[in-house]
């Protein structure tokens, strides 16, 4: 990925920070590449004159970032030109992930445009600073079991795996959301049992909408309640986490802990808080759609026997039914025309950008840990079945000298 941006001629600094570190004469950071650039994208957007000439202004500022080059003038329209620089901005700034959906985008001038939909919003904003609008998008859901990597941590010391899951479930809430037992938990609320989180108010529930006979209509249904939702998990927090270990010790462990992994995993959750501390976000969808995000960025199990890949199939499938309601788009953004703005807007949303790299990364580590888990027990139980295959073999030959002494 690093090398096509470089062949392309973006300079990657410059396109994390916004800003050139070559000084003018008159003390303005100026990029001595600007110029030849700019040129050639001004040769190009002279031709697509159907757009305001800020955008056009906003184009050449990307192609002064190096998110534009040359190779990009046969780009037919300028939200193309924009979108394109853009997506390669939000690329380098989340990398290649592996364990959460990669984030795609599309740029507009209208909501309508940027979304190839007709939601009846064809016009530009009428403000002093006429703006259009991102859209990032998310491919197939992708599945981890946290559990054992969770427990492990907790043995090393009591609160570090909810601690370290409590930032990893922050970061997807804050930037694109997982499918956590957390939100599995809300969504079953909503799906099986009218809004409310015990048995006990379930069963008035029931008593109230289908009397106290409820017992014997109901009798041959397979009821799935609060508890067995509960139930499913060995550890309460898993559906409340909280930050139980404190800065100093996080830090503590991760510079002097034995395990590589778990001083990975300690960084990063040190890492996540700052940026958390500091807003990194990415916004959602309800102020300009109304509708709920219907794609999770990954579907978080605690392990293989819980209830929530059960319950989102079921969300899934009731999103499908109400399909108004719900939207396969997962952030919708204003982008500011203006220079300075653009600079400030770029530095604000490169912080939730960072933040989901991070998540990513973090269960990048869990991933890898359940794989050495595998791994130390398929071999624990080769060991076992070698030792059984030993045993029986004494066992024969031990009956075979017995019965020739017999003999």
């Amino acid at each position: 990925m690093r090398s096509d941006l470089a062949e392309a001629g973006h300079r990657l600094p410059a396109v994390v920070t916004g800003e050139s570190t070559h000084p003018s004469r008159s003390g303005i950071a100026v990029d001595c590449l600007s110029i030849p650039r700019a040129s050639a994208v001004k040769a190009a957007v002279e031709t697509l004159d159907e757009a305001d000439p800020k955008y056009a202004g906003l184009a050449l500022h990307l192609f002064d970032l190096g998110l534009l080059s040359e190779l990009d003038r046969e780009v037919a329209s300028i939200p193309q030109l924009l979108g394109r620089g853009l997506t390669r901005w939000m690329t380098h700034c989340v990398g290649e992930t592996s364990q959460v959906n990669r984030i795609n985008g599309r740029i507009g001038l209208t909501l309508d445009g940027a979304m190839n939909h007709d939601y009846g919003n064809t016009t530009v904003p009428d403000d002093e600073d006429p703006t259009y609008l991102v859209l990032w998008h998310e491919e197939n859901d992708r599945i981890l079991c946290v559990g054992d990597v969770m427990m492990q941590l907790e043995s090393i010391l009591p609160g570090l795996g909810e601690t370290i899951y409590a930032a990893i479930e922050t970061a997807s809430y804050k930037t694109v959301g997982a499918f956590t037992p957390n939100r599995a938990f809300y969504e079953a609320q909503c799906l099986y049992w009218q809004g409310v989180e015990t048995d006990d108010d379930l069963r008035e529930e029931f008593e109230l909408n289908y009397g106290e006979s409820w017992r014997e209509e109901m009798a041959d249904e397979d009821i799935f309640w609060p508890s067995d939702f509960r139930k499913s998990f060995p550890v309460a927090w898993v559906l409340n986490p909280s930050s139980r270990v404190s800065e100093r010790k996080l830090k503590k462990l991760a510079r002097r802990n034995p395990l590589a992994w778990v001083r990975r995993l300690c960084t990063l959750t040190l890492t996540m808080h700052q940026l958390v501390r500091d807003g990194a976000l990415l916004e959602g969808t309800q102020e300009f759609l109304d509708a709920e995000s219907v794609y999770s960025s990954a579907i978080l199990r605690w392990n293989t026997d819980d209830c929530v890949e059960r319950v989102a199939d079921d969300f899934i499938q009731r999103a499908n039914d109400s399909s108004d309601c719900y939207t396969d788009i997962v952030s919708v953004m204003e982008v500011p025309i203006e220079k300075e703005a653009f600079l400030r807007w770029q530095q604000q949303v490169s912080k939730g950008l960072r933040l989901y790299q991070l998540l990513d990364a973090a269960l990048a580590v869990v991933a890898e840990q359940n794989q050495e888990i595998e791994n130390h027990d398929r071999n624990t139980s080769a060991i076992r079945c070698d030792d059984a295959r030993a045993v029986e073999r004494d066992r024969a030959v031990c009956a075979e000298e017995g019965e020739l002494v017999c003999a």
